[in-house]
């Protein structure tokens, strides 16, 4: 059975296994954590990313869509990307 709550449970998963504040934002090492779903892909940000980059990765992300399930997301390498120049 697929279905859109395949991401939901993704969301809830990460927010067990990250902590994440009151606005979702990682509170941890991670940067940028992204959960992958057959309809879609969803992340979170570390509290420590400017809120301007955040909501762009956030953006990129959610408007990707997954590659096939043995590979990366194509929009890792950009969000890596992004991270890396705005330091």
């Amino acid at each position: 059975m697929n279905g859109p709550w395949h991401l939901e449970l993704l969301e809830i998963e990460m927010k067990v296994l990250w902590h994440q504040d009151d606005h979702g934002r990682l509170h941890g090492p991670e940067e940028l954590v992204l959960a992958v779903a057959t309809e879609g892909i969803t992340a979170a940000v570390a509290h420590t990313v400017p809120d301007d980059l955040a909501s762009h990765l956030l953006d990129l992300v959610t408007q990707n869509t997954p590659s096939s399930p043995d590979r990366p997301p194509h929009v890792l390498k950009e969000c890596r990307v992004r991270l890396l120049l705005r330091e």
